[in-house]
């Protein structure tokens, strides 16, 4: 374990540090919006007809569903993720 300490990035910031991990201009401008509209309340989600579900995933299971599924083949996927077993990353709810 470790220690995580969130902190506020006014918005003004929000295009320097996103770009440098690869975003689009683009991208940056959707996420922007998405964060703006839940801030201001005009984007809720609704508990209504919901399930929450509440457990523990593995880090490298959440990159390898996204990643195998979305950026590269599952082959490619595996090599670049190794098995979730090799690491002890877990993140919760």
């Amino acid at each position: 374990e470790r220690d995580v300490q969130a902190v506020a990035l006014p918005e003004r910031e929000w295009s320097s540090v996103l770009a440098p991990m690869g975003f689009s201009s683009a991208t940056i401008h959707s996420y922007s919006e998405m964060i703006r509209a839940f801030n201001d309340g005009t984007l809720v989600f609704e508990e209504k007809g919901t399930n929450r579900v509440q457990g523990k995933t593995a880090i490298n299971d959440a990159v390898y569903s996204w990643v195998g599924s979305n950026r590269l083949s599952s082959s490619r996927a595996a090599e670049r993720y190794p098995s979730p077993a090799a690491n002890n990353f877990i993140i919760t709810n």
